[in-house]
């Protein structure tokens, strides 16, 4: 079947995503997900709603299955790589994390959190001379993005 015969349209399903979501229907949003997961296995937006969501229930096989065909589908994709690290972190296999993170930083140097995350998982490793790097990195991160400047400390 191609896409034009595909009932509701992709496109169609990612608006219906999106409102289910901004209704906090997230069992709608899950549904949808799913297939949209199916159509456009890469869709960042969805994988990372299907893998936090599978996490928050501890089904972390779920979450590794479609975080792993994510990545499989669009390998250069730093969001993808970092939310199939966050399953892993969830499913306690901290070297394999620990390798998602650096992927995903490859991908996009100034993906703080990956940085923040890969921390966590050097810390887990008993790797805390790793652990500081990467957290030194993560702060470097946060000031050249003036995340560490202004009136962040005052109150409002």
């Amino acid at each position: 079947m191609t896409e034009p015969q595909l009932k509701p349209s992709t496109p169609e399903l990612l608006v219906n995503f999106r409102q289910a979501l901004a209704a906090r229907q997230f069992d709608q949003a899950e549904r949808i997900g799913e297939i949209v997961s199916v159509r456009e296995p890469g869709n960042e937006d969805v994988i990372a709603f299907l893998v936090s969501r599978s996490v928050a229930r501890n089904e972390l096989e779920r979450a590794l299955r479609f975080a792993n065909i994510a990545v499989q589908s669009r390998p250069d994709s730093a969001r993808l790589q970092f939310y199939l690290g966050t399953a892993l972190a969830a499913a306690r296999d901290f070297e394999a994390a620990l390798e998602a993170f650096w992927q995903a930083r490859k991908h996009d140097p100034a993906m703080m959190v990956a940085a923040l995350w890969q921390a966590d998982q050097e810390l887990a490793l008993g790797r805390d001379e790793a652990a500081l790097r990467s957290q030194l990195q993560a702060l470097t991160l946060a000031e050249r993005s003036g995340q560490l400047t202004g009136n962040a400390g005052e109150a409002a």
